[in-house]
């Protein structure tokens, strides 16, 4: 029992030590501007009302852990899978892959979690629509 204990406690101290060192467990982020790759291979905006994106949904969460997505075009309740692919850090982003389940449908999402502001630049894509933004 003892030997449980210490282990245990080794755990939650390692845990504890991940956790400090990822940073905050979510992000808050707000969508800016949406693209759609033109018919000439450019990038084009992409009003998010044609979409039927409101103002609102511009806003979302996502949890850094188990890449669960809350609000926003990119909410988790359209997909069957999440895999967070890099938790990111130094020079790295935190890397998000979601999938539909089909094998063909795939969305990414791409946060510059090695940003020294608070602020950092978001792009995701949701089939062929591309979206960039800031989370927190």
């Amino acid at each position: 029992m003892r030997n449980f204990s210490k282990t245990l406690f080794v755990l939650l101290l390692l845990l504890r030590v991940e956790m400090a060192h990822a940073g905050p467990s979510s992000y808050q982020c707000e969508i800016k501007e949406a693209w759609v790759v033109g018919p000439e291979g450019k990038l084009e905006p992409y009003p998010l009302e044609r979409r039927g994106v409101t103002v609102v949904e511009t806003y979302f969460a996502v949890d850094r852990t188990t890449g669960v997505i809350i609000g926003g075009p990119l909410a988790t309740r359209e997909y069957t899978k999440t895999e967070v692919l890099d938790r990111g850090g130094h020079g790295t982003y935190f890397k998000l892959l979601l999938n539909i389940g089909d094998g063909h449908n795939f969305s990414l999402l791409f946060v510059e979690e090695f940003a020294d502001s608070p602020d950092k630049a978001f792009y995701a894509n949701d089939n062929s629509l591309l979206y960039n933004g800031l989370c927190r």
